[in-house]
């Protein structure tokens, strides 16, 4: 029988890791520690950790973050151990060890995303040069890039603002690696609109999706709850299991009236994420297509 106190080793671990700045190494260093625990041991600190963050409490809440990434996991932990604790986690009814230790792979968009016309026959430097720039026009059309890199250097640059960070993590189709440059940036990241955006997004990677829906609210995840494009299935498990915990009334089942008209605010959203008519004009003009399971349809010419 295992003599580890939880709460306390998770209050322990979150003290030591509370020192380490860099983000990638407190999940390397994470790893590390859960590699020590015994597998049972470590089933118990995962789960503990996830049922924390649904439940919106410390210190499980603060370390959520570190469980993003199973390759940090399997550097420490090996694949041999890494299946015998799926396996244990599988008999011992855990909600969520399972899930983390074998997330989905990535959805690949079927119609590729596009940048902005006027950058189409740049060059990767020159396009990461204008991602330098201080226009905010030239901001408008580097953030349709679907290159990772000149995305990262877009949200160093000091002139980009919340709304075109939420643009780019809203945008469908998109490529995993664009939104996880968001995931990454440790100014972006803490925003709990461009979370909720990642969370919403089919393409953002399984694994960040897996620490984000727990971070959010029982007011969002209700309007995330049905979604077509959405891990429908983690928000289900996530509102479940706080309504069992702490009580909370389960909502009334969504009429396809209901869907329609969250589509719509979707929708409604992402075009006034930029302000001005100009913007507006752009989004339109490039066809965002916010049901990536459907064909893209041609614009209204009317």
């Amino acid at each position: 029988m295992s003599m580890l106190d939880t709460r306390e080793f998770l209050e322990e671990t979150r003290r030591r890791l509370s020192t380490v700045r860099d983000r990638a190494m407190r999940r390397h260093k994470f790893a590390q520690i859960i590699a020590r625990l015994p597998d049972s041991d470590a089933c118990d600190v995962i789960e503990a950790v996830y049922l924390d963050a649904v439940l919106q409490q410390p210190p499980g809440r603060l370390l959520l973050e570190n469980l993003a990434y199973l390759d940090d996991l399997e550097a420490a932990l090996g694949r041999p151990r890494m299946a015998e604790m799926y396996r244990l986690s599988v008999e011992t009814g855990y909600h969520f060890v399972g899930e983390i230790l074998s997330p989905p792979a990535p959805e690949f968009p079927a119609v590729l995303p596009e940048g902005h016309r006027d950058l189409a026959d740049l060059s990767l430097g020159e396009k990461k040069s204008l991602a330098r720039r201080p226009s905010e026009v030239t901001i408008e059309k580097v953030m349709l890039e679907p290159n990772a890199g000149v995305i990262r250097i877009l949200l160093n640059n000091p002139r980009t603002l919340l709304k075109h960070v939420l643009f780019i993590a809203a945008r469908r189709p998109n490529y995993y690696q664009v939104l996880e440059q968001i995931f990454l940036h440790r100014k972006w990241s803490r925003h709990y609109e461009v979370r909720r955006a990642l969370a919403g997004n089919p393409y953002t990677l399984p694994g960040i999706v897996i620490v984000t829906v727990p971070l959010l609210t029982s007011q969002d995840l209700e309007r995330m709850e049905f979604g077509r494009n959405l891990n429908a299935s983690l928000v289900q498990n996530t509102l479940a299991l706080r309504r069992e915990l702490l009580g909370d009334a389960p909502i009334r089942q969504r009429s396809d009236e209901d869907l329609a008209d969250m589509e719509r605010t979707a929708d409604e959203h992402l075009l006034h994420l930029l302000e001005d008519e100009r913007n507006k004009e752009l989004v339109r003009e490039f066809h965002l297509d916010m049901e990536p399971d459907s064909d893209p349809e041609p614009s209204d010419a009317n």
